[in-house]
């Protein structure tokens, strides 16, 4: 896979995952966040399912324990994301489940010996300020009570449990018996699934929005999962963590088109100031 297609699929990846954050917000109405993560990791694990037993794909395991830590990891940092969509707007929870670039690069660089590119530091650097400037202006443009401090902590500890997911999802893809996509996708799920099933507060039986919303949330992130998966063997850890920055702005900005929330113009400006660290990232990628 060359540079570019690689780096292509990442940003592809990170706007599907702000896409299935608004619509994890919308299903966040009528469904409790860990129900909502419930139901898209049983979607990914049925549709994975399902296309392994018609031999469309082969999700055999390998590295069990790589993942079982991947599926753990990342089940954990959904649940924990979801639940903070759900009791804060979709911007800020974003904005905490996306400082894990910080934590990937150290992971990384402890457990995987790996190091940035040349310059890799600095687009790093100008990615978390242009998000610092983005909630910076969402908070100063928020009507109503300060963020609850309690889901704040959560949203950063799903930061946390996701740069371990990227890290063991690098180890899985780069080792000498690389993981294939599906394998990875099938135990996250499944992992994931069990995660979140304690914390629910019950499933009912959705109205035909409902059930759009929630087909959507799992389309969505079986999308892109599966499109991060794939190119996480050509690229560092800490490049998708980078990137991954794209999310933020993108959920950002269809919270504020779809759901009103706030939107300055010192948002504005971390947003591309976010873009422009995106952007280098990718330029360092192909060089």
């Amino acid at each position: 896979m060359t540079p570019r297609r690689a780096y292509s699929l990442l940003v592809g990846s990170a706007l599907l995952f702000g896409l299935m954050a608004l619509l994890s917000k919308l299903a966040c109405r009528t469904y409790d966040g860990a129900t909502v993560a419930g139901i898209r990791f049983a979607l990914g694990a049925v549709a994975t399912g399902a296309l392994w037993a018609g031999g469309r794909v082969d999700a055999r395991p390998h590295n069990l324990r790589l993942l079982l830590l991947r599926g753990t990891s990342g089940g954990v940092a959904v649940v924990l994301y979801f639940l903070t969509i759900e009791h804060l707007n979709v911007g800020m929870a974003t904005l905490l489940n996306y400082t894990s670039p910080p934590f990937t690069v150290i992971m990384a660089r402890v457990f995987l010996g790996e190091k940035l590119v040349r310059g890799g530091l600095t687009a790093l650097c100008l990615t978390m300020v242009g998000v610092l400037l983005v909630v910076l202006g969402q908070s100063r443009g928020l009507d109503g009570p300060p963020p609850d401090p309690f889901w704040v902590a959560m949203g950063l500890l799903s930061a946390v449990c996701s740069a371990l997911a990227i890290t063991s999802i690098r180890a899985l893809r780069s080792g000498p018996r690389p993981e294939s996509v599906w394998s990875i996708f099938l135990s996250f799920c499944v992992v994931g699934a069990l995660c979140a099933a304690p914390l629910s507060r019950g499933f009912h039986a959705p109205t035909p929005v409902e059930a759009l919303l929630l087909l959507g949330v799992g389309a969505a992130a079986m999308m892109a999962q599966l499109g991060m998966n794939s190119v996480m063997r050509w690229v560092p850890a800490a490049l998708f963590g980078i990137t991954a920055q794209l999310s933020v702005v993108f959920t950002m900005l269809l919270g504020a088109l779809l759901l009103g929330e706030s939107w300055t113009w010192l948002s504005a400006a971390g947003a591309l100031i976010t873009l422009g660290g995106v952007f280098w990232a990718g330029k360092l990628n192909a060089a």
